[in-house]
């Protein structure tokens, strides 16, 4: 949902996918104080097995009594929640043939990510009551973790086929059909949850990414919305809405749901990660950089929120951290076409153009096809005066991307700077400005066009709405300077042209002032020690 301007020097931020919600693991009663031996057994925290000895076993029963004293009743509570494979490891030597000890033995393995010991736990649960419907569902559920997809459809076909009211087999399911992207079949499973279950708040969440994915937002908004009545505290649901109104542009509803996420957990992942980006497109570039380096601090290996903060440095045209911030990203992946084709254009600013070439000599190597590499590559041949090499670089660009419309205007002026234009660069102009009409580019070869046919007035007008545009680049003011020249305004004329060498325009595309020769005195003591500049910058 994040687009790509046209401009070189922009990013596309990559979209995060929407987090989904897990199936919620049901525990079995509470247990007597009987059973609170194990306390003592600290050693077992982490590694209880299947199957607890006859002396462990032993050991519980002579103690048991001591400790229930000792304890109380309450601790049964704290130590299920601290110590679940413990507490069920325990209870499952007491009573090994009871299938419930073990399924959910295997859930607290699943939270632990313990995927391996789960699915064993799942399957002696299954071996003890082959009827055990949650076991499927849960061992599904793994499976799924584990990216077994067919496995994770095998076993919630195992659970339907005993009970076919088990929601949570439909949740599970739908999960799976989202992750193979057949979105309307994991509606259907989540729809069916929610007739058997209304309360079922993975099930609201759930639904709603698949809403998200065939672009039914407004779905999507309603199934978050009532996943948070049910729940008002489901900081996924907050972030998953609030990713829904980034791409419908509701920048302000999504900045108040990524503050309740961050405010039930300032650690959420990648949540001022997010922020950051709708900060960034609201043109808040210092609250996204704030965000930026808050991410980083919680991921510090990030190329992504590095590339992110860079170009948010870039256009506060803090170009020295943005260049900083580049080369952290290219030094955990040296592999990113578009950080080379980023530093390559902060490199033009800053004038350091044997830079700017190397770094567009990278992105090519890593890609021969890259438009944005060639137009670098141009624009810093410009640079160091190899107009022939710059002419050929934007002609490759254009025919990668005839849209590019800084490409096609920039094979244009070089080939200008070469001959005299005929008509048929007037109709190319054309073609380039109804790509899209109302864009900055565009609106500078329209200005062009006209120019080159006489209509100085109507191709200044095309050029002041440029400019309000984009006050900030050079194109505009060149070609409004070669209009003011040519009705008589010399020293606007020159006060423009100046504006545009000031923002960076190369010196060799100043070659158009030849065509003003006609008019001696402005030609002389104007153009010419204008053009003497063609030296390289």
């Amino acid at each position: 949902c994040i687009s790509r301007t046209a401009r070189p020097g922009t990013v596309e931020v990559v979209e995060l996918e929407r987090h989904s919600e897990p199936v919620d693991k049901k525990t079995i009663g509470e247990l007597t104080a009987s059973n609170l031996s194990f306390i003592i057994a600290q050693e077992f925290r982490e590694g209880a097995t299947d199957v607890m000895d006859n002396e462990t076993i032993l050991f519980g029963i002579v103690l048991l009594p001591c400790i229930a004293v000792i304890i109380g009743l309450n601790a049964t509570k704290l130590i299920k929640k601290k110590y679940p494979v413990l507490y069920y490891s325990f209870i499952g030597s007491l009573n090994p043939r009871n299938a419930n000890v073990f399924l959910h033995r295997g859930n607290a393995y699943s939270l632990l990510e313990n995927h391996q010991n789960a699915i064993a736990d799942y399957n002696y649960a299954l071996t003890l009551n082959p009827a055990l419907k949650l076991a499927y569902v849960h061992r599904g559920e793994t499976h799924y973790k584990l990216k077994e997809y067919q496995l994770t459809l095998k076993d919630c076909e195992y659970a339907l086929a005993l009970d076919a009211n088990v929601s949570e087999a439909y949740v599970v399911r739908g999960n799976t059909f989202a992750k193979l992207q057949e979105y309307k079949r994991a509606i259907e499973d989540f729809t069916h949850a929610l007739n058997l279950n209304p309360r079922l708040v993975s099930a609201y969440t759930n639904r709603g990414n698949a809403f998200s994915k065939i672009n039914e937002d407004q779905k999507a908004l309603q199934d978050y919305n009532n996943a948070l009545y049910l729940n008002p505290e489901n900081a996924l649901a907050y972030f998953n809405r609030g990713l829904t109104h980034m791409c419908l542009k509701n920048y302000e509803h999504a900045l108040a749901d990524f503050d309740r996420v961050l405010k039930l957990n300032p650690k959420y992942p990648q949540a001022h990660k997010i922020r950051g980006i709708v900060y960034y497109r609201l043109k808040q570039y210092q609250k996204a950089i704030q965000d930026f380096t808050r991410e980083l601090a919680l991921d510090p290996h990030s190329t992504e929120i590095y590339m992110n903060r860079g170009c948010a440095y870039a256009l506060l045209k803090e170009y020295h951290k943005a260049i900083q911030d580049f080369t952290q990203a290219l030094a955990r992946n040296p592999d990113l076409t578009d950080i080379y084709n980023m530093r390559a254009i902060i490199y033009i600013k800053l004038k350091q153009h044997q830079k700017s070439l190397a770094d567009s000599n990278k992105a090519l190597a890593l890609d021969n096809s890259n438009a944005r590499a060639y137009f670098h590559r141009g624009l810093a041949q410009l640079a160091l005066n190899n107009l022939d090499q710059a002419r050929t670089d934007f002609i490759n660009s254009q025919k990668l991307f005839p849209e590019y419309h800084h490409a096609s205007l920039m094979a244009e002026w070089s080939a200008m700077c070469l001959a005299r234009p005929d008509k048929d660069v007037i109709e190319r102009l054309d073609s380039i400005a109804s790509i899209d009409p109302t864009c900055y580019l565009a609106l500078i070869c329209k200005a062009v066009a006209l120019y080159l046919q006489g209509n100085y007035q109507n191709s200044l007008t095309a050029l002041e709405q440029s400019i309000i545009l984009q006050a900030d680049e050079w194109e505009a003011y060149f070609w409004k300077g070669m209009n003011l020249a040519s009705i008589g305004y010399d020293k606007e004329a020159v006060a423009a042209i100046e504006q545009a060498h000031a923002l960076g325009m190369p010196s060799l595309l100043l070659s158009p002032l030849h065509w003003l020769e006609q008019r001696k005195h402005f030609y002389t003591s104007y153009a010419l020690p204008l053009l003497n500049r063609q030296v390289p910058d």
